[in-house]
């Protein structure tokens, strides 16, 4: 019975481990689609060369908005791992499309004169699918490829790599959404990073194992930041998501071109973390708006973690604003938000533009995309994207005119005021009311308005009515009033009331 339990135990674990780390051998899921977020893909024999002529297609789907990311060779990132080096033989490719299928954007070739050999390399996809095509010719064979699949928040994979030296730091413009990995990166201690009195060498346990760097410009005295780590690397047994003995360590620090200060926390989703989770967030209250300052991310012990930041207050970001549904034709407003001093510029996917300005006016007559980039100190260029959509509108019409009340003639002027009464339906949402060449604000309807400085002299009169932002949503109305009578004499010598 001992050695019953013993075997049921063993094998739950092993199923339990096969569960977490499946694997996808291509042959195996020829022209099918995956939906995962975790496992391993790999050519047709993941513990031996893959064969000749061999034609396979696959798919694989976030099954969200996020996108994918595969690390090929994950085990090979630093020289204490040794996890089987990535081998593809001249005439054989991997062909790897966006999208379901091979009629998608071509993303990248992978051939013998691109693998990586003893490296690791990250392929990330460009929408929430990718599919992966891959032809053997019949002249032999190698190792061919293994990577763990994951998936990130859309728009991972563009922004720069974080630097492995403090001094090559890339300049981040917007930090939400920056997507960045420990993988790769070495041991860099400038300034007071050597541990030897440093601020986060202490906080940190007080080594660095393979730490990197990105700086940004402050925009607020506060931010928060939110950082993720969905999944650690491992070189031997795979990707993992046990924090105790695996995580990042970061913190903002302000460098005075001698030594480093700490302005944050140190946030730290390792086994020194309370709860051990793979999410936590760094804030900052000391920042001087327009000061530059850095973030480093180390991993804890030399751990091989992907991260993402998302932003939750204090940093200013490009915002076009939100999508907008309008009626043929019809203007818009689009706003834009951005850091502090920004000088911004609009051009339209119709061939509108460039338009300078904070808000622009728009009003196209087909769904239209407009882009804004933005200029702010080192930040040349943010773009944001607000896409105008077109939707069936109800047509503009004024429905009736009523004359209201009319006042006497002024004797001073031999003028007077008439109200009208302007009944309408679907007006535009800008612009103004027009009656007989005076302008209104739109309210509601119906509406009165009052013409003013109208001559008396005892004639008839016409009224229109017609709004400025729809000049075709129009009424006339043929003698709607008759003025009163003159209260003063016109002298015909010269033209004027006496």
């Amino acid at each position: 019975m001992m050695f019953r339990y013993l075997f049921l135990s063993v094998l739950l674990i092993f199923l339990a481990n096969m569960i977490w780390a499946q694997t996808y051998e291509i042959d195996n899921y020829d022209g099918q689609t995956i939906t995962t977020c975790t496992g391993t893909f790999s050519d047709s024999r993941y513990s031996g060369d893959y064969y000749n002529d061999e034609n396979y297609t696959v798919t694989f789907c976030s099954g969200s908005t996020d996108f994918l990311k595969f690390i090929f060779n994950p085990g090979e990132s630093d020289s204490q791992f040794d996890d089987g080096s990535f081998i593809i033989i001249a005439g054989d490719v991997l062909n790897v499309y966006d999208g379901t299928g091979t009629g998608g954007t071509l993303i990248t070739s992978i051939t013998n004169t691109n693998d990586p050999g003893d490296n690791h390399f990250i392929l990330y996809s460009q929408s929430p699918c990718i599919t992966f095509e891959w032809i053997s010719n019949s002249s032999g064979d190698e190792n061919g490829w293994r990577a763990d699949i994951e998936c990130v928040p859309s728009g991972c994979g563009t922004n720069p790599d974080a630097s492995d030296n403090f001094a090559d730091a890339p300049y981040i413009c917007n930090l939400d959404g920056f997507c960045g990995t420990t993988s790769g990166n070495t041991e860099d201690n400038p300034g007071n990073m050597d541990g030897s009195g440093g601020n986060c060498p202490v906080l940190f346990g007080g080594t660095l194992e393979n730490n990197s760097w990105i700086q940004f410009e402050a925009s607020a005295t506060s931010i928060s930041l939110d950082v993720t780590v969905p999944v650690c690397y491992d070189g031997f047994s795979g990707a993992t998501t046990n924090f105790t003995n695996n995580g990042i360590q970061m913190g903002i620090l302000e460098y005075d071109g001698t030594n480093f200060t700490l302005v944050s926390n140190c946030a730290e989703t390792d086994g020194n973390a309370s709860g051990s989770t793979g999410q936590v967030t760094i804030t900052s209250n000391s920042l001087v708006v327009g000061n530059t300052y850095y973030i480093m991310v180390d991993g804890y012990q030399g751990s091989r973690c992907d991260y993402y930041i998302t932003t939750n207050a204090g940093v200013a970001t490009l915002d076009a604003g939100p999508d907008v549904s309008a009626c043929s034709g019809a203007s818009t407003t689009l706003t834009a938000t951005g850091p502090a001093g920004s000088t911004y510029s609009w051009t339209g996917s119709d061939g509108s533009g460039p338009t300078t300005g904070t808000s622009i006016t728009v009003n196209p007559t087909t769904a239209t995309t407009y882009t804004v980039t933005s200029t702010s100190g080192l930040c040349t260029s943010l773009t944001d994207d607000v896409n105008v959509s077109i939707m069936a509108c109800a047509s503009c019409s004024i429905d009736n005119l009523v004359a209201g009340v009319q006042t006497g003639c002024v004797t001073s002027n031999n003028t007077y005021t008439q109200e009208v009464i302007v009944t309408y339906s679907n007006p535009p949402s800008t612009g103004m009311l027009t009656v007989n060449g005076q302008n209104f604000a739109i309210t509601t309807s119906p509406q009165t308005v009052v013409l003013t400085g109208l001559l008396s002299i005892s004639n008839s009169v016409n009224v229109t009515a017609s709004f400025t932002s729809d000049t075709g949503c129009t009424l006339t109305s043929n003698n709607l009033f008759t003025a009163p009578i003159p209260c003063q004499t016109c002298d015909a010598s010269n033209g004027t009331w006496d």
